[in-house]
């Protein structure tokens, strides 16, 4: 089953991470361009050409080190005290701290050089 999983994910190896988030504890992550599509609610967004929709384990890593995994939804955020914490609460989550981080490297990234952040 892992090599199966990992063929069909070898399509977004090199490509572009456009942007991630969570509801509870389900995970998404968007790979390559944006692209507009048409929308009940407003006239239209922006999508990324593929979405992965994860609610298992899992973890991003930078070749050997480890940047943010499924367990840090559970883990308080610096700035939240521990009696405070809800993690469901948006922005309360060590997970909602890094990614945080993560999109404005992501952003910082492609207004100076032109080029996409690459998994």
């Amino acid at each position: 089953m892992k090599k199966s999983i990992e063929q069909k994910l070898q399509i977004l190896v090199s490509e572009p991470f456009s942007y991630f988030g969570r509801s509870s504890n389900l995970f998404w992550f968007g790979f390559c361009d944006l692209v507009r599509i048409p929308e009940r609610r407003v006239t239209e967004r922006e999508v990324a050409t593929y979405a992965l929709h994860v609610q298992t384990a899992w973890k991003l890593q930078n070749d050997h080190k480890i940047l943010v995994v499924t367990m840090d939804v559970y883990r308080p955020s610096s700035i939240i005290k521990e009696e405070d914490f809800d993690w469901e609460e948006p922005g309360n989550s060590l997970f909602d701290e890094k990614t945080v981080f993560f999109a404005g490297k992501i952003s910082a990234r492609k207004s100076s050089s032109g080029r996409d952040l690459c998994l």
